[in-house]
């Protein structure tokens, strides 16, 4: 099992994914998180919402990491991640609220009909191709007025170089700027592209936490209204 640090989702990210799930969170109500990984980040703070409610959190990763991610790879072979995430989970106490599917993405999204979900957080892997697919699969699962939202957005493509975020779109992260020194140009391109002015960008919402503590998130989100559409 892996018991070191692994920093992904920060307090910031924390608030503002709070803030996203109380405004569908329900009995009765499902949320998906696709990416979960070791279930420390977003996968905690899902829990400690849902645990108000009685929700189910489908967990949806294939446990090997993402290809293109160096510290994933060495974690996958010297750690048993997926069990290390089924231990993070039971420290929680709400193990009965989490359902893991190990799959990938897309044998999750055949599985699954339109429209089940009120919320689905998209954390997997982050290059461009992936990320559009990942959306055009997972937003028809979202249940009319629920939410689609995502992780690793630190701005709106006008906010960086385009041209750069066009060329390294399927790499990982790239140097940043002094906000972020790292940014995920596949997701930022893939939400710009896709939803445009439709998205909420919380990199543009300063947070100030109960700590004092100032900051944003990466988050993203988009809400669903009407039917589900077609993938």
């Amino acid at each position: 099992m892996f018991s070191g640090q692994y920093v992904a989702f920060s307090p910031f990210d924390g608030h503002a994914l709070r803030d996203i799930i109380r405004r569908v969170n329900r009995p009765g109500g499902r949320i998906c998180e696709i990416g979960s990984w070791l279930g420390n980040g977003s996968t905690r703070t899902i829990i400690e919402e849902i645990t108000t409610t009685g929700a189910t959190l489908f967990c949806i990763d294939h446990w090997r990491g993402s290809s293109n991610v160096s510290r994933h790879i060495d974690l996958v072979e010297k750690y048993d991640v997926f069990g290390t995430f089924r231990k993070n989970v039971a420290a929680t106490g709400a193990e009965a609220l989490v359902k893991p599917m190990v799959m990938s993405s897309q044998e999750a999204a055949d599985a699954i009909k339109d429209g089940f979900f009120d919320l689905v957080f998209i954390d997997g892997h982050h290059s461009y191709d992936e990320t559009v697919r990942d959306i055009g699969l997972w937003l028809p699962k979202v249940a009319p007025h629920g939410i689609l939202c995502g992780h690793d957005c630190e701005g709106r493509a006008s906010a960086f170089e385009y041209a750069r975020l066009k060329k390294f779109r399927n790499d990982d992260t790239i140097e940043g700027n002094t906000d972020y020194p790292r940014i995920h140009p596949g997701v930022i391109l893939a939400v710009e592209e896709i939803f445009g002015e439709r998205a909420r960008i919380w990199a543009e919402t300063p947070i100030t936490l109960a700590s004092g503590q100032k900051g944003s998130s990466t988050i993203w989100e988009v809400p669903v209204s009407g039917p589900p559409v077609d993938g």
